[in-house]
């Protein structure tokens, strides 16, 4: 029997856009990268609400240099450059780590994704691209094409980026490093992504709910933590349907459909947002028994938990952290 499942990175504090109530709490509620981004810091902290400013000016500023649907971001002048490009800043960094997990999953995270995001178009209700078309659109898919020494980055074929699988997990990575610096504790969620630290006013470890992919109401467990980032994958985000069939936005790169191998969400724990969030889409791709295997492997330090369609199945250390509701 399928058991419930939760699969939503939910907090558990429910707070307003900019409230600072006697919970212990000051918070700060935006939409910005496509997604709703909450703030949750301590309220007795001096400036505090000049300290949230900053943050939430640095989103809005990595948006603007990250997102391929920004005209003069670096992400759109990178994709209409010519080979080789000079990049700096928060580019240059997402983009090593676009390109050095790209290697490590042999491309099931894959950044040059764009021509695939576009043809499918998920984001505005979705098309259903027929194989010709989707044949056409893997022609500019390859991370292999991507290569950095220096600060120039270097493309052997029209490829096109889209950071929109690391981006947000990155932005979430720099903005609790800063925050942990100036304030005791907090909880910081970017949609599907989310980072705490610090001990919690009431005592206790944090609490990261997980949703069910079956069932938008369902909360049947969590993934208990001091610190690090939670970085969740699933079918049922952002997708359309034709004829009783689901197409979600998660692509395989190497056949441009919604990836199908029978996982429906994936979550991941790292100590690393930027790594956590690209590799809940990896191993979204990859399937169960290639995820465990880049587990095994020791190349990336995370813990992982795998929802199938009757099961959910967990690396030894996600083992430890994960708790069933009821």
């Amino acid at each position: 029997m399928r058991r419930s499942i939760v699969l939503l990175l939910c907090v558990l504090l429910l707070f307003t856009a900019c409230s600072s109530g006697g919970s212990g709490y000051y918070t700060r509620e935006i939409y910005c990268m496509n997604t709703v981004i909450t703030i949750n810091v301590a309220d007795n902290v001096k400036n505090i609400e000049g300290i949230c400013n900053n943050v939430v000016y640095y989103i809005y500023e990595a948006e603007s240099r990250l997102s391929a649907t920004v005209s003069d971001s670096a992400v759109s002048r990178f994709n209409s450059a010519g080979a080789e490009y000079e990049a700096e800043g928060d580019f240059l960094a997402v983009m090593e780590y676009a390109i050095d997990i790209s290697q490590k999953t042999q491309g099931a995270y894959d950044p040059t994704v764009l021509s695939l995001t576009r043809l499918w178009n998920i984001t505005e209700g979705g098309y259903l691209p027929s194989e010709n078309e989707i044949n056409m659109a893997l022609f500019n898919v390859d991370y292999s094409a991507l290569s950095i020494n220096g600060n120039t980055i270097t493309k052997s074929s029209a490829v096109c980026v889209d950071l929109g699988g690391i981006a947000k997990g990155y932005t979430l990575g720099k903005v609790v490093s800063t925050l942990s610096e100036k304030t005791p504790y907090g909880m910081v969620s970017f949609g599907g992504n989310v980072g705490v630290w610090g001990q919690k006013p009431a005592g206790g470890l944090w609490e990261i709910g997980i949703k069910d992919p079956f069932d938008a109401e369902g909360v049947v467990g969590k993934i208990i933590t001091d610190s690090g980032f939670v970085s969740v994958s699933g079918d049922y985000e952002r997708y359309f349907e034709v004829s009783g069939k689901k197409y979600h936005h998660i692509f395989d790169p190497k056949t441009g459909y919604p990836a199908d191998n029978g996982l429906h969400s994936v979550a991941v724990y790292t100590k690393d947002a930027a790594l956590g969030d690209a590799l809940s889409t990896a191993l979204f791709v990859m399937g169960y028994d290639k995820a465990m295997e880049l587990y095994n492997s020791g190349i990336y330090d995370f813990e992982a938990l795998f929802v199938t369609d009757d099961d959910i199945l967990m690396t030894k250390g996600m083992e430890e952290m994960f708790t069933y509701e009821n």
